[in-house]
């Protein structure tokens, strides 16, 4: 598979770069680069490195996955979910020994690109998507509670100073809301950080005689420009633990995968483009390569600053290159000018983050499937209730990823919602009628036949009563997998038992190729393979019983569902039928 990663994988991206447009990806990704300052290093503080491996990581990732990615304007660096990773290896091993790892990450992710591997986001339902965000946003909110201390592992402040602080963080969060309503030309969060530098500085600390914690009350930031880690580290390849090594790098890999293509789709949904994941998985790895190699953390999409990103108007692949190219410098050659920010001022730009991505209307969802239709009525004006079991995906990832990790919860929410999609379709959809004058038997299938519904589809039949010729017809339906031949083949055997006639017929493409492959498997039963030209299209009207496992079933109107192709085929009269007294035997049709 060649991917073209100089080039756009969405039309909306070749748009002519207009001023107005750049300078938003400008300002915001300078907006970004600031916010990215306090996260690199609490994420440092969680893995157990320097505040250097987490700034590094932060703007190599930028950069490259800017490049490289799949999806412009989304932003990665070094992340929670992949800290916590890593946390008791590098206890065990030391650090030196995670960039190894990180690399061996980087390789595997390029690998699962270039398989396509990133098709697999499809399988991320929408009840997933929406406890990944309410999950998240908890875990970012969570995260902002550390900063509201004295400094890194200090106690928690009180008094003057924390009243100040709150009152800063309530101010930036004013800004950041209302400042779009009088200009776009620069990002809200971008202008209240530098409104709230000047407050700290001239009104708290010079008016009044206060002051808050800034960056440096938590760890100063200091000069470093990255080099190979083999040479800033005390590194041999000597007793190396490989194994371990393979191990962290998996884990890295499917945490920085998974919460990378969430951000992904969820930035599709709010700019309505298209982005390209399997670009992105190869965009991912690359960037982990080049950060190991240079001593970095690594890390993946941060929904957070992307956030921050799309909410300024950033667009383009030009806003991550801006955020890594200045948290560069900033890193590199202005850390005493980096080191003034208050973190109250980023404290509040990261709870508006919060409010963003939290999915507040699935509140409403979540109360509306737990009450009563009474209750319902009452408290709602519209009917938004969905299904109880969509409502506890939600709840499910939500939870785990408070108590495991991101990767963990969204994994175990695409299993229940494939588990509950496999168990609301076991139940098969089937015409049964009888042509040739009450000699022929046809059994026509209207929805997939696959291992879940495998046991329901043999309960359709009865060999006993039905005549000497039966046919089963897969023209709407899908014959998945070996189940479906399996128990096709064993219901033949039955009627083949009793000297019974029967043929299975089907123009459904998949089936068709299913078929043709495994028709030695099919040993018990004729098989007629038909062009989709050969079947007629149906008149409506014509009377069947409709089989959904053991239950009979019409519209709400008391007309036939689906109308009989095969009668239309063998020229069959089509009797008139009093519909106020149906016949009471499917063979009086």
């Amino acid at each position: 598979m060649e991917i073209d990663v100089s080039q756009s994988i969405d039309e909306n991206e070749t748009q002519e770069w207009d001023w107005d447009q750049i300078s938003k990806d400008t300002f915001s990704g300078m907006t970004v680069a600031l916010a990215l300052v306090p996260e690199a290093i609490s994420f440092s503080f969680v893995a157990g490195v320097e505040p250097k491996v987490g700034l590094t990581a932060a703007w190599i990732m930028c950069i490259l996955t800017g490049y490289f990615g799949g999806r412009p304007g989304m932003i990665s660096a070094a992340t929670g979910a992949t800290a916590v990773v890593m946390t008791p290896f590098i206890k065990d091993h030391g650090v030196e020994h995670l960039f190894p790892a990180v690399m061996l990450c980087g390789i595997f992710q390029i690998a699962l690109g270039l398989v396509k591997v990133g098709e697999f986001s499809n399988l991320i339902s929408e009840p997933v998507m929406v406890g990944f965000c309410n999950g998240l946003a908890i875990v970012i909110g969570a995260a902002q509670l550390e900063l509201f201390q004295d400094g890194h592992g200090a106690d928690y402040i009180t008094g003057t100073k924390a009243w100040i602080t709150s009152v800063e963080v309530v101010a930036t969060m004013i800004l950041v809301y209302t400042l779009p309503k009088l200009t776009t030309k620069i990002p809200s969060s971008l202008l209240a950080i530098l409104i709230m530098c000047f407050v700290e500085h001239v009104i708290v600390r010079i008016v009044i005689g206060e002051e808050t914690c800034t960056i440096t009350d938590f760890e100063e930031v200091k000069p470093s420009f990255p080099i190979p880690f083999f040479i800033d580290h005390d590194f041999t390849f000597d007793n190396a633990p490989i194994g371990d090594y393979i191990v962290l790098a998996l884990r890295l890999c499917f945490v920085g995968l998974i919460e990378s293509l969430l951000t992904l789709k969820l930035i599709d949904e709010i700019t309505q483009t298209k982005g390209e994941p399997n670009q992105e998985c190869v965009g991912q790895g690359i960037a982990n390569l080049v950060t190991g190699f240079f001593g970095g953390m690594g890390g993946c999409a941060m929904i957070g600053q992307s956030m921050i990103n799309m909410n300024s108007g950033a667009r383009l692949r030009l806003s991550s290159y801006v955020a890594g190219i200045s948290l560069f410098i900033l890193v590199v050659v202005l850390p005493p000018v980096l080191n003034l920010i208050p973190v109250s001022s980023l404290i509040g730009v990261m709870f508006m983050v919060v409010y963003e991505t939290f999915e507040w209307h699935s509140l409403k969802l979540l109360a509306a499937a737990l009450m009563p239709l009474q209750w319902r009525e009452k408290c709602f004006s519209t009917l938004e209730k969905i299904k109880r079991g969509d409502v506890f995906v939600m709840l499910v990832v939500t939870v785990v990823t408070q108590v495991s990790d991101l990767a963990i919860a969204v994994i175990i929410g695409i299993c229940i919602s494939c588990s509950i999609f496999v168990y609301q379709q076991r139940l098969p959809k089937c015409n049964s009628y009888t042509t040739d004058e009450g000699k022929t038997k046809i059994y026509n299938l209207d929805s997939p036949l696959f291992f879940a519904s495998c046991d329901e589809f043999r309960k359709l039949f009865n060999p006993e009563k039905d005549p000497k010729r039966v046919e089963i017809h897969f023209h709407t339906a899908e014959i998945c997998d070996y189940s479906a031949l399996h128990a096709i083949n064993s219901v033949a055997e039955r009627y083949k038992e009793l000297g019974t006639t029967i043929s299975l017929q089907t123009s459904n493409l998949s089936s068709v190729r299913h078929v043709s492959k495994a028709k030695d498997l099919l040993t018990k039963i004729e098989i007629d393979i038909v062009s989709e030209l050969d079947v007629p299209k149906e008149p409506i009207g014509l009377p069947h019983v409709v089989k959904r496992g053991k239950f009979d079933e019409s519209d709400e109107m008391g007309n036939n569902r689906s109308p009989n192709r095969e009668a239309i085929a063998a020229n069959i009269e089509i009797p008139s039928i009093d519909r106020e007294n149906p016949p009471d035997d499917e063979n009086q049709v």
